[in-house]
């Protein structure tokens, strides 16, 4: 997950703070993209696993481009009234739409 979320201009930071871990004693990342900031936690609890989904509004059409090359699984863009999207599937069977 920590090279798929890089190779789309994230920024994850392993490691511990005061927020992580809270769950399970696994591993952490803090993980940043411009002003969007979150914390994800690993755990090997099959029970406890929920798939990371994102809607991001601020991707370039290079951008778009780059991460197609690169060879994710991707559904081709979809047009809405509101401009197109693209779907990437991201590896734990969440999705990022961008």
């Amino acid at each position: 997950m920590k090279k798929f979320l890089a190779d789309f201009g994230f920024e994850v930071i392993e490691g511990s703070d005061q927020l992580l871990p809270l769950f399970n004693h696994k591993r952490g990342a803090r993980v940043s993209r411009g002003n969007l900031r979150f914390q994800l936690e690993e755990s090997d609890d099959r029970a406890q696993k929920a798939t990371f989904n994102l809607f991001l509004t601020d991707f370039s059409d290079e951008e778009i481009q780059r991460i197609k090359s690169i060879g994710y699984e991707h559904r081709h863009k979809d047009t809405t009234p509101y401009g197109e999207f693209h779907t990437f599937h991201t590896p734990d069977g969440g999705t990022i739409i961008v």
